[in-house]
This record gives C-alpha cells, structure tokens and sequence, in this order.
C-alpha cells in the first residue's frame, strides 16, 4: 500500500478518534463507480462471501453497543442543523444536477408538502407507534382507521390502505431483527461529516446484527411511484452514516426498501447488499465529488426527467424551460 500524505494522515486520525468508533477511512480512487466491483446479493438467509479489503486499520477499542430500541440515543453530532442542507431523501436530484442546490435555496422556503407526502408522514407515523410499542391493548386498525388528521395543511382521513402499509413494514423490521438477533433503532440520525458535516438524514430504521456482522437499513415507501433500491443514493448515504458509527472493515450493509403501495418487477421488499469497502470507495469517489461539485461558484445545470421531477427550483430554472421547449 502507497504511503499515506501528512494530509490523509491527519483526516485518518481525526476520523478514528475517541476509540475508534468512526470508520470512513480515505479509500484507494477508483476509475467509476462501476469499476469497484460492487458485490450484490439478494438476501437469502446464507452467508455471503466478501471481498477482502486491508485498507481500514484495526480498532484499538469497542465502540459501546447502542441499547435496545434506544430511539433516545443522541445525535453524533452536538449542534445539529435543523436542515440537512444535502438531504439524502434529495440525492438522486443534487447528485445529477449540482445547480439544483443553489438555485433552489434562492427561492423563499415555503412549506411546499404533497398530499401524497403528508400521507406518507402519517404512515411513518403509524409505524413508530406500533416500533415503539405505543398502543395498549388495542389495534392500529381500531386506534387509526376512520380518523382524520391535520399534516402540513392537508387532512387526511387514515384508510385501510394506510394501516396495512405501515403494518406490512413493522413486520418485516421485527422479522429481519429476529433474524439477524440485533438492535433496532428507529428514526436514527446518521452523518457523514467525513464527507460533508452539511449530508445527513434520518433512517426509519436500522439493525445492528449480533448473529452476523450486519447492518441492515430498512426504509418505508409509502408512495405511488415504484422506487429501486440497487445503488438507491439515499439508502446509500444512510448505510455510510450508519456504517462510520457502528460497523467496521468486516461489515455488509443491508439496504431494503419495503414498499407495499406499488407495484415492482422485484416485489413489495426489496434488498440490496454492499460491503464496507464498496461502500466507502462510493462516498469518497462519488458522492464526495457530487457535493463538492454543488458547490462551486458556477455549479452545472443538467436538466432531465429523474432530477427535474420534484425540484422546487423549476419553475424559475431557464435550462429546465429550455429542455420543454426542445422536447416540444
């Protein structure tokens, strides 16, 4: 292995400081993403071979294992930013249209929420009562269906549909944790401040596997429109934060999105695995370099269909208006 600069020296040390708990140490570059030989395997209750990777030190100490349900625990980082600047939930548009950042934070923030999207916030929020055991004696269908509440603006009246959504994601959490005998920890803040202290969002939930040396995120869709997990930037993103903070060179990362609601050639719950190494090498080389990209002082516009769906910036974006008039 070459010999580490002063500079990479000095973000590896600061990277593995207080015991070692932090582990997104700086990997070899690669060519592309898809040149790091990301290893995929559907879960299948076997175990999983791995590709071996030397490039993270050992640990010194154990970081201390977070307690059961510990929906609690602090943030890692002290002064947290009401915003995440870089949201994850937002990657897939940042990522492939750096200006998108910038032009959007020049608009007035209005509280712009779907219907769709209240929905869905009503839906997760049925889904920490039942994580967090919140319901005595009584069923989420007898405490929530027929009932109207008021989420940014809209009023929805929780239906059948909505409850079975959010049971159909329990089950699969509380099933994959007895599987993996871990600990669960819901709506969990994860940071990558190795990459940018401005990237951060908040998983549903995440497994800490004792049976095997697994983390396993699991993100609850409750839209219309299917979404894919394999390379998924947002899961990604939530995997290095959970990764840095509770795995190490050893660990496969679980990425499941469980989406009852719409139809996928791949099924309601869907699972993608990635190893540490892969994971980093993809933080480092292109995650790193899309959000440095958003912030240069002439960003690059790059309009299309996936970016350009839900940015709150296009109506006032001239390069978006173009590509309408040149799709006629």
């Amino acid at each position: 292995m070459q010999s580490r600069s002063s500079e990479e020296k000095a973000l590896h040390q600061a990277m593995y400081a207080n015991g070692g708990s932090k582990l997104l140490s700086k990997p070899r570059r690669l060519n592309s993403y898809h040149a790091s030989g990301i290893e995929q395997t559907a879960h299948n209750g076997k175990s999983l071979s791995r590709i071996p990777v030397n490039i993270f030190p050992k640990k010194t100490s154990t970081a201390p294992q977070p307690l059961h349900l510990n929906y609690g625990l602090k943030s890692q980082r002290k002064n947290s930013m009401a915003h995440s600047r870089f949201s994850p939930s937002a990657s897939k548009r940042w990522m492939a249209c750096p200006a998108s950042i910038q032009l959007s934070e020049s608009i007035p923030f209005v509280m712009d929420t779907t219907r769709p999207a209240a929905q869905g916030t009503l839906v997760h929020h049925m889904v920490e009562m039942l994580l967090k055991d919140r319901l005595e004696n009584v069923s989420l269908s007898d405490y929530w269906l027929g009932r109207e509440e008021e989420i940014d603006g809209f009023v929805i009246e929780v239906t059948e549909d909505m409850i079975s959504c959010a049971e159909q994601y329990v089950e699969y959490v509380q099933q994959r944790q007895e599987e993996l005998e871990g600990n669960l920890l819901i709506e969990e803040k994860l940071h990558i401040d190795e990459i940018s202290p401005e990237c951060w969002g908040t998983g549903d939930a995440l497994i800490l596997g004792k049976k095997s040396n697994r983390i396993a995120v699991i993100d609850l869709k409750s839209g219309k429109f299917p979404v894919d997990v394999e390379h998924n930037e947002q899961l990604m993103i939530y995997g290095l934060g959970a990764l840095g903070r509770y795995g190490d060179e050893n660990t496969t990362v679980e990425l499941t999105i469980v989406q009852p609601t719409s139809f996928h050639r791949d099924g309601k719950i869907r699972t993608w695995d990635i190893t540490a190494d892969n994971l980093v090498d993809w933080g480092f080389n292109i995650l790193k370099p899309a959000i440095d990209a958003c912030l240069e002082e002439q960003p690059v516009f790059n309009t299309g269909k996936n970016q350009c769906r839900f940015c709150r910036a296009k109506d006032i974006c001239n390069s978006f208006k173009q590509s309408e008039v040149n799709s006629g």
